[in-house]
């Protein structure tokens, strides 16, 4: 640092500038934050996404590979996208202050504004020097109403960068779509693979069919894959008030079954009845009285308290947030001493319960099941195969846990350098 001011006491231009009884202070400043910065050309990207856990699929991969961007290019009414605002180059003060803004406008396919906003902070503060791309800390909700006509719309999007005071634009389109691209009707496989696949190509527009094929399904017979399978939809539509509202919207025309488990659906993530639910009869509404009283659970909680990781891996499959893998990979070092110990050391980071409910006999049982899960999944699914090999080359895993993923996944345990 002191070098550095040295080095700008003494610049020639500086000697020249002090001279010139005609510059005004506020010139002189500027010019001095300039030579007191690190200046980078400003780059960034953008994408729009259903994906609610789009940062961990950035930043937590393997060395070697590319970040996944979980972009999405066609639109619903009613079911808003995120804006995702990535910057991978931009300048920092000698502090290490960063500066950074953007705007974003919405264009009609007849070319008319349809959203135009101004001045929201990407970034402002001090940041790492290690650090390399930075995401926007707002995230702003794009959403189609009902009466906004199909087409390509236009994404405009630019970026202020307030330390070196220059500016870029990155534009793309929305397709805005009434229905899903001519999705056949599902199957046993189209389903399993719409279900698996949704953390990483989120399709929510779907949700409904989906929900219905599976409760009049044979599959939903089996307690074994129906309960798994409905914590799936627990969290998707609880996550997604305006999914539940639709939901409702289709009561009419539903079977008595189907019409059954969309109440205890609703009822069972804490659904308030209100005017829009009105056409569910009183009499079914209380049915369920039960359900309601024993809520949702989080799937942390709900993991640890009925000794099951299954409901983690179905939790998964709708939001494909990494933590909930490192949860399974700590699991795996339950049935040993040391792996028991750092779990329960550790456990108040997936909640309470995990602590209160994990035993010995619950602890054996939670690590056979993840190796299981993990042993199964690893080969077939992209993004948890992404998160273990993540967890097991940069996180701080217990060194039992990462001895048995190393097992599974066929790795060597050498520590690795930090991400």
């Amino acid at each position: 640092m002191q070098k550095r001011n040295l080095i700008i006491a003494s610049h020639p231009e500086l000697s020249r500038i002090s001279t010139n009884s005609t510059l005004t202070i506020d010139v002189l400043l500027f010019i001095l934050v300039l030579f007191a910065s690190q200046l980078s050309a400003l780059d960034f990207s953008i994408a729009t996404s259903y994906d609610r856990y789009f940062h961990d699929k950035l930043f937590y991969h393997p060395s070697g590979s590319k970040p996944i961007m979980a972009d999405c290019d066609t639109a619903f009414p009613q079911l808003p996208l995120e804006l995702h605002v990535v910057f991978t180059t931009y300048s920092r003060t000698i502090p290490g202050n960063t500066n950074l803004t953007f705007s974003y406008r919405i264009l009609k396919p007849d070319g008319g504004v349809l959203f135009d906003t101004t001045g929201i902070q990407a970034f402002s503060g001090i940041t790492d020097a290690k650090k390399g791309i930075l995401t926007s800390r707002v995230t702003p909700h794009i959403g189609f109403s009902k009466n906004e006509k199909p087409g390509l719309y236009k994404l405009i999007v630019t970026a202020h960068d307030g330390v070196n005071m220059t500016t870029a634009t990155r534009q793309k389109t929305l397709f805005l779509s009434l229905s899903s691209s001519n999705a056949l009707p599902f199957d046993v496989i189209s389903f399993n693979v719409w279900v698996h696949s949704y953390c990483n190509n989120p399709d929510p527009l779907r949700a409904i069919e989906a929900f219905s094929y599976f409760i009049e399904s044979n599959t939903s017979n089996d307690d074994a894959i129906f309960w798994p399978v409905f914590y799936f939809f627990q969290c998707l539509f609880r996550d997604n008030p305006r999914l539940q509202n639709q939901l409702i919207a289709s009561f009419s025309t539903n079977t008595v079954r189907l019409r059954e488990y969309t109440v205890f659906l609703l009822r069972s993530i804490n659904y308030q009845k209100n005017s829009n639910s009105s056409i569910i009869p009183d009499s079914l509404w209380k049915k369920f009285d039960k359900a309601a009283e024993n809520g949702f659970s989080e799937p942390f909680s709900l993991a640890c308290m009925s000794a099951s990781p299954q409901v983690i891996e179905s939790a998964f499959y709708y939001y494909g947030k990494y933590l909930m893998i490192k949860f399974l990979v700590e699991c795996l070092g339950l049935s040993t001493p040391s792996g028991y110990k750092t779990f329960r050391t550790h456990a108040h980071r997936y909640g309470k319960s995990c602590v209160q409910f994990i035993d010995r006999e619950s602890a054996d049982k939670m690590s056979d099941n993840a190796k299981k899960i993990i042993g199964k999944a690893y080969s077939s699914h992209s993004l948890i195969k992404t998160y273990c090999d993540f967890a097991f080359e940069f996180d701080d895993v217990d060194a039992e846990s990462k001895n048995i993923l190393g097992e599974i996944t066929g790795q060597s345990s050498t520590k690795k350098s930090t991400h």
